[in-house]
Order: structure tokens, then C-alpha cells, then sequence
């Protein structure tokens, strides 16, 4: 489905993320899949929040998007209900 023997990564690289005060964000990256790279924004949710060990402070989320299988290259044929992911 992926061709993973040709292509054994798929990637996402974040290149900026907007906070709402309600804990929601929009991740925007570049999403490496079979080859072809495509800027995707996540809908994402903050899971949690604060200081690390090393001074540093993190954010946690959870994250979902939908992809179009032609937009990747991905030649596979599942019907209309599957054009997307």
C-alpha cells in the first residue's frame, strides 16, 4: 500500500503550531509519505503541559487529519468511501 521496500520512512516535520486558549492547536508540517511531500494541518488537542527535567518546557498532543491517497501517489484503487484517509 505504502511501498515500503522503496520507501521505508514516512515523516512529518512541524513547522509552526497555533494555540487557542481552550487547549486546541493546528499543527502545520510537511508530511513525507512514498516520496512526496505535502504541508498537512493537524487538528490537535493539548494533552498536557509543563516543565521537563532539563529547564525546558513541553506540550503534549493529540492529533488527527484526513489525507487524499492521490495527493501521496498512492495508486491504490478502494473505492470512493477510501479516496481518503
Amino acid at each position: 500500500f505504502l511501498f515500503v521496500d522503496e520507501y521505508p520512512e514516512a515523516s512529518f516535520k512541524s513547522k509552526r503550531v497555533v494555540v487557542d486558549e481552550d487547549g486546541e492547536a493546528d499543527i502545520i508540517g510537511d508530511l513525507t509519505l512514498r516520496g512526496v511531500t505535502k504541508e498537512v494541518t493537524l487538528d490537535a488537542e493539548m494533552v498536557g503541559h509543563g516543565e521537563d527535567p532539563w529547564g525546558g518546557y513541553r506540550m503534549g498532543f493529540e492529533a488527527e487529519t484526513e489525507l487524499r491517497l492521490k495527493d501521496f501517489g498512492i495508486p491504490m484503487d478502494l473505492g470512493p468511501v477510501s479516496e481518503t484517509v
